[in-house]
């Protein structure tokens, strides 16, 4: 078997797409490994590029004909032959030793999770209040220190195949057109006893345009943000307790929108941070009481990669 399969789930992003295969060309020092390519758009965008890296690197291009992103990371599971599954989002891209760095860290702690940071780079036109919010701030622990359920995401880590609740689906479809998907599933592994800890070495690079930096972005992502915990943490609660929740965190978020509005004009930093935390208060009421918020539905998503993807976000009941 081989020892790590790089899981790739990618959709209309042909540039960004190229640059993380040529850095996967590029790894020193790591493990065995594959790479699991799969493409979401129906007119299998990424074949070709997927099909130009085959020659240097043990490749497999998939489509995926259901959208969202459960079905591909679910695809890309079982196509893979890994001991160990690396997940890394098509927008971003490792450094030399990752791969190596993030199996030496599995190996050494025993841990079935190894979670990585983020290093973000933003397109010139990204202005300064949307950049140093807070939103994209890097996480920062210590080598080896554990991870709670909110510190986890598939946007660089390390899974080892036999702790995944499920080896056949082990994420749920039904976020695959809201997200949270990957929360979900690192949930259920730690319930089940995982352990996750953090590599302060398997470091990757992400880059945000303005489409994916910009106020209506903060908003909409924070919305679901706020729906994805309160599935974790508040859905098994009483009734009478989610009413007085959800009461408590629409009245926060009317006044944290007001006090954005107000600080505006004097500090837009402050207010577009305030902003996010208000959307996700918002997003935790709408939860509660039985919306969600897809993010990924492909009839609404822009073919122009200049226009703010997260415009498209809409509402729908379970």
């Amino acid at each position: 078997m081989i020892t790590t399969s790089v899981c790739i789930a990618t959709f209309r992003r042909p540039t960004e797409l190229e640059r993380l295969l040529e850095a996967l060309c590029a790894q020193r020092g790591a493990p065995d490994f594959e790479v699991v390519v799969v493409d979401n758009d129906p007119q299998q965008s990424a074949k070709a590029i997927a099909e130009r890296f085959s020659a240097a690197i043990a490749l497999t291009y998939c489509h995926e004909p259901v959208p969202g992103v459960a079905a591909v990371r679910n695809r890309a599971v079982v196509t893979s032959r890994g001991q160990f599954l690396a997940f890394i989002d098509d927008d971003e891209w490792p450094i030399p030793e990752w791969l190596a760095h993030f199996h030496d860290a599995a190996v050494e702690t025993g841990a079935d999770g190894v979670f990585g940071g983020i290093a973000n780079q933003f397109a010139t036109d990204v202005p300064q209040h949307i950049r140093g919010c807070g939103v994209f701030d890097a996480t920062e622990l210590a080598d080896g220190a554990d991870l709670r359920w909110w510190q986890t995401r598939t946007g660089n880590a390390y899974v080892r195949r036999t702790a995944l609740p499920d080896q056949a689906a082990p994420f749920d479809v039904k976020y695959g057109l809201t997200g949270g998907e990957d929360t979900h599933m690192f949930c259920a592994m730690l319930r089940k006893g995982s352990r996750f800890v953090w590599s302060t070495r398997a470091l990757v690079h992400s880059f945000h345009p303005l489409s994916r930096a910009n106020l209506r972005w903060l908003f909409w992502r924070s919305l679901r943000y706020g729906g994805t915990g309160t599935e974790v943490e508040w859905l098994h609660l009483s009734l009478t307790k989610r009413f007085k929740l959800g009461t408590r965190s629409i009245l926060r978020a009317v006044r944290l929108f007001g006090l954005a509005a107000f600080l505006w004009p004097r500090d837009k930093t402050a207010a577009s941070r305030l902003v996010f935390v208000a959307g996700m208060d918002a997003g935790r009421t709408l939860r509660l009481l039985g919306w969600r918020i897809e993010i990924y539905r492909q009839d609404r998503l822009p073919r122009d990669a200049g226009k703010p993807a997260a415009a498209h976000a809409v509402f729908d009941r379970y």
